[in-house]
């Protein structure tokens, strides 16, 4: 999950379609429009959602071809592992925030690798029936990765997504948790549980995720003032 307005302003769309201008200006729309005559939390909650969608990837295009499997090596033959490795500790290093974004798209791609190319097919599949608002079909390819795949922690997350669009915030907020634990670094799954706290008015809990994305990119951009809002709801000081 991936959301909350400002903090990821630029969906991973440049570099593998993840996201299209159409989509995008639609989101803004019904962005600019909620937030007339809001509260400062009101509108905090409002930019989760309409991010949300945002920031999830989409098909790669519409002729219903899947696109190949990534692998679980790059270029320069890296493991997984040791690229997530390093590009967490360039994010948490970093002030640039060209290089956050794009930081942040290649944790994305290597996120959505499963090193299964039957379950990267279910994975797009799945998120063309987000994007055409199908999410329970969506949620039903989901659970196909899970169940091959339970330590794959972007099939969580992904469902996890699918059940918030569809209003299900409890079983969302459980695959968070499990993506969480799978993934500690999951900024997207952290920001997925701070926009559901906010919906539900647990100020706190809300903070207490935002706070945790703080430590992943400390100069994420807006991030600081999201927190610091939530503070002066609370009546509490960032530490």
């Amino acid at each position: 999950m991936q959301h909350l307005r400002q903090i990821y302003p630029q969906p991973y769309w440049t570099k593998n379609n993840f996201f299209n201008k159409f989509r995008l200006g639609n989101y803004c729309f019904i962005f600019l429009f909620l937030m007339r005559g809001l509260s400062s939390v009101g509108m905090l909650w409002c930019g989760c959602l309409v991010l949300i969608m945002a920031c999830q990837p989409s098909p790669q295009n519409n002729s219903g071809s899947v696109p190949p499997p990534k692998h679980s090596l790059n270029m320069t033959g890296e493991p997984r592992e040791q690229q997530l490795t390093e590009f967490f500790g360039r994010l948490k290093q970093t002030e640039s925030p060209v290089e956050i974004q794009f930081l942040e798209e290649e944790i994305w791609e290597l996120w959505m690798e499963s090193g299964s190319a039957g379950m990267d097919v279910l994975m797009q599949e799945g998120i063309r029936d987000m994007a055409n608002g199908d999410y329970n079909r969506a949620i039903n390819h989901f659970s196909v990765v899970i169940d091959s795949l339970p330590d794959y922690a972007e099939a969580w997350n992904k469902r996890a997504t699918a059940y918030y669009l569809r209003g299900d915030f409890k079983r969302s907020l459980d695959d968070v948790n499990e993506t969480l634990r799978l993934e500690p670094r999951h900024f997207g799954a952290l920001s997925g549980a701070a926009s559901m706290f906010l919906a539900i008015g647990d100020k706190r809990s809300a903070l207490k995720a935002l706070e945790k994305m703080l430590e992943i990119a400390p100069s994420k951009e807006h991030l600081k003032e999201q927190i610091d809002e939530l503070h002066r709801e609370l009546g509490t000081r960032r530490i």
